[in-house]
């Protein structure tokens, strides 16, 4: 029986899958092989762990360093199995990630960089080991997938109105949060915003994202339009690896004519700064002390210049709460004295596309991409010319939806 249901505004929060191990491997359905992506999966995981000496752990993100200095701490010996030569090769360079890679192996992790799992051994259909393309055995009871997820675009890709969507790279959204189709929105996971500093569209699938999208998913769909008119400025991440604290922020990686970069590295401390034109536009923290994540941002996203508190960046010294109370004090006083209010300045405006070379040095692939996105024609959800959309893929807006 199908059920239709109408609607004046719709959320699309589609969530995503994981991508998981290779339908072609050898043994990925053993018994002992899991891949994390849902809290059903952390459930199934914690219920085995008691019968784990050995455990192997394939990805290079924060998702698996954060369940390899887990797994740790509970005691298993744990094997971290690396594409590449580095770990998080998005947002972290050679010298942070060699610091943190060597945290991790002090801790007690084995370490295989530029290694791959060829198959998976088993006994009575239970996990025994895997082996990897150095023709190496590496024995273990459990297997834990961490390698990355793909956005679930299926409702994108069958709209009978077009809906702008990769399918691999989610929805695209403005910073509202609207789809190509009018009343139709997107969050979480599935939805790809605009990052400011490359000019593309990319999921965000970190907590801080996750939030302000639900708020701003929200409040737009409900009327309430000072809450909506944030912008999600530059993406950044912050987490806790045992005793080290990691804060990626803007495009940290970035190269382009004129910039800068500034590295501090010291007793296990590793500090990274990017500048151009005086100002932040990427910044990386690894060490003890827990830096203001949210606070670097607001430096990326407003544009100001650096040049005072550059050191204090650098050394890790940067007083956030004490800097912005002056910049407040100084915006007052320029009032007073001068009688004109302020010019609000966004985001946008503030950290335009970075158009002089290519962002993290990328392939002949993403710079096919980035030409692509110059010549997309601006943003047509109801007029708001926030975003420049991604061209159009065919699909379908919802005017109801059919439930069997």
């Amino acid at each position: 029986m199908d059920v239709t249901i109408g609607y004046g505004s719709l959320l699309l929060a589609t969530g995503s899958a994981a991508s998981g191990l290779p339908a072609y491997l050898p043994g990925r359905d053993f018994d002992g092989v899991l891949t994390l992506h849902r809290l059903q999966d952390y459930m199934n995981l914690r219920r085995r762990l008691s019968e784990v000496d050995d455990a192997v752990v394939i990805g290079g993100g924060a998702h698996a360093i954060e369940t390899v200095t887990s797994l740790l701490y509970l005691g298993i010996r744990t094997h971290w199995l690396l594409r590449k030569k580095t770990c998080l090769s998005r947002v972290l360079d050679q010298r942070a990630s060699d610091l943190l890679l060597k945290h991790i192996q002090q801790a007690g992790a084995r370490v295989y960089s530029e290694t791959e799992v060829l198959g998976i051994a088993g006994n009575v259909g239970a996990v025994a080991g895997v082996v990897t393309n150095h023709h190496q055995m590496i024995p273990c009871q459990l297997v834990v997938v961490c390698t990355g997820m793909k956005p679930v675009t299926t409702l994108a890709e069958r709209c009978t109105l077009p809906m702008m969507y990769e399918r691999d790279e989610g929805i695209f959204v403005n910073n509202q949060l609207r789809t190509s189709v009018p009343a139709i929105y997107a969050a979480g996971d599935v939805a790809a915003i605009h990052n400011p500093q490359s000019g593309i569209h990319e999921t965000r699938a970190q907590w801080y994202s996750a939030v302000i999208e639900g708020c701003t998913a929200a409040a737009v769909m409900t009327g309430q339009v000072a809450p909506a008119t944030r912008t999600f400025g530059v993406p950044w991440h912050a987490t806790r690896l045992g005793d080290l604290s990691l804060l990626t922020a803007g495009s940290p990686l970035a190269r382009i004519a004129g910039s800068v970069t500034l590295a501090d590295n010291i007793k296990g401390t590793y500090r990274c700064l990017t500048i151009l034109d005086d100002q932040l536009i990427g910044y990386i923290s690894l060490g003890q002390a827990q830096a203001d994540g949210l606070a670097i941002k607001r430096l990326i996203d407003e544009g100001v210049s650096i040049g005072a508190i550059k050191e204090a960046l650098l050394k890790g010294h940067f007083d956030a709460r004490k800097y912005f109370a002056q910049q407040s004090s100084i915006s007052v006083r320029d009032l007073a004295t001068s009688g004109k209010l302020p010019v609000v300045r966004t985001t946008q405006r503030l950290s335009p596309p970075m158009t002089r070379s290519l962002t993290e040095s990328g392939t002949q692939q993403s710079l096919e991409r980035r030409k692509h996105e110059v010549t997309r024609s601006p943003s047509i959800v109801e007029s708001i010319p926030l975003t420049t959309f991604p061209r159009i893929t065919a699909g379908a807006q919802f005017r109801s939806i059919n439930i069997h």
